[in-house]
Formats: structure tokens, C-alpha cells, sequence
């Protein structure tokens, strides 16, 4: 297993790769929300414990954060990018060591 490869950190970096930034939205008195926004697309991402929430407008995934399995680590992540993102899907490789 990856150590330091979660879905989150997978998702936020191929996201910010395909144009989509880190902003703070106000959702109350002195409250921020931090979210991936590309014009005015938005999603959400809510960590729940060891899952995370990704939301956007009427779509919705729960998924853990981390895998024992980079395959199914990076079928995952590829899912929250075309779903959510309308990213393609990326081929993701561990380079040999």
C-alpha cells in the first residue's frame, strides 16, 4: 500500500492539474468552506472519519479515504474525476523502483 497516496490528495492534485482551484466559501458567520471550483462548477469535499463525501450540485460519492489495493485506489479516484470533475480518466502507474 501507498503510505502517502489517499484519495483526497490523488483527487485535489489531478483535479488542480485540469484547471480546478482550492477556494474558500463563506457558509456562515466567520465560517469558511474549503472546495474545488472551476468557474462555476463546484464540488465538495467533506471528510467524514476515515471516508470521504465528494459533492456536486445532484451527485454524490462516499468513499474511504485510503485502499490496501492501488487498483482499486486509483479506480476510485478515476471515478470521482469523471463524475464529479468531468475529468477524463487518467492512467495511473507506480513507477518501477
Amino acid at each position: 500500500m501507498l503510505d502517502h497516496f489517499d484519495v483526497p490528495s490523488l483527487v485535489q492534485v489531478l483535479a488542480q492539474k485540469n484547471g480546478w482551484r482550492e477556494t474558500a466559501i463563506p457558509v456562515g458567520i466567520g465560517e469558511e468552506e474549503l472546495v474545488l471550483q472551476k468557474g462555476t462548477a463546484v464540488v465538495k469535499p467533506q471528510y467524514l472519519g476515515d471516508q470521504m463525501i465528494y459533492q456536486a450540485e445532484t451527485q454524490r460519492i462516499q468513499t474511504k479515504q485510503r485502499f490496501e489495493d492501488d487498483e482499486e485506489l486509483f479506480d476510485q479516484v478515476n471515478q470521482i474525476l469523471v463524475q464529479l470533475f468531468k475529468i477524463e480518466p487518467y492512467e495511473i502507474k507506480l513507477a518501477a523502483e
